[in-house]
């Protein structure tokens, strides 16, 4: 067997298990704890919003966003990561006014999240995810500065999912 293909082979596990990891089953499989966030999207009234819905400021509760097919949606920057499936949905969010400091984006469902703020998009802080955990799929966390914010999400294999835009939880 060639030195090469061993190489190959060895790497190609190691990706696997890596994948594998990252996608567990379970709620005990987040980064951290998620039972705050799960019961406010589980339980509580959702604001209804269409994609490009513009709020003055964190909104006051979780949103239920109504999704467009991804290439029907007017994105103000394209995704930073493309869609593995074209025929998903998208939809985006802008707030006029961010305070800097760290918020975190909780989904009902498997998203690829974009914040951008001045033109540029933002390095997630953290993110964690699980699968068969129900009412959250997802968390993804921003750094923010002072100032308006869009929060692009697209890759979504459904026309609406829920999600919860807030400081992060103290458990």
């Amino acid at each position: 067997m060639r030195p090469s293909y061993v190489i190959l082979v060895a790497l190609a596990a190691i990706t696997s298990s890596v994948t594998a990891r990252a996608e567990e089953s379970g709620c005990d499989k987040f980064a951290w704890p998620i039972q705050a966030e799960q019961k406010i999207l589980l339980n509580s009234q959702k604001i209804a919003a269409n994609s490009g819905k513009s709020f003055s400021g964190l909104p006051d509760g979780p949103i239920e966003l109504s999704l467009v097919r991804i290439d029907q949606t007017a994105f103000e920057k394209p995704p930073e990561r493309a869609p593995k499936n074209l025929d998903s949905f998208a939809g985006f969010l802008r707030i006029a006014a961010m305070l800097s400091g760290v918020v975190q984006i909780s989904l009902s469902r498997a998203a690829w999240v974009d914040a951008i703020q001045e033109d540029r998009y933002l390095k997630p802080a953290a993110h964690s995810g699980a699968l068969d955990c129900p009412g959250i799929r997802k968390i993804v966390k921003f750094e923010l500065q002072e100032g308006p914010a869009i929060f692009q999400l697209s890759g979504v294999e459904a026309n609406s999912l829920a999600l919860l835009i807030a400081p992060p939880s103290t458990p």
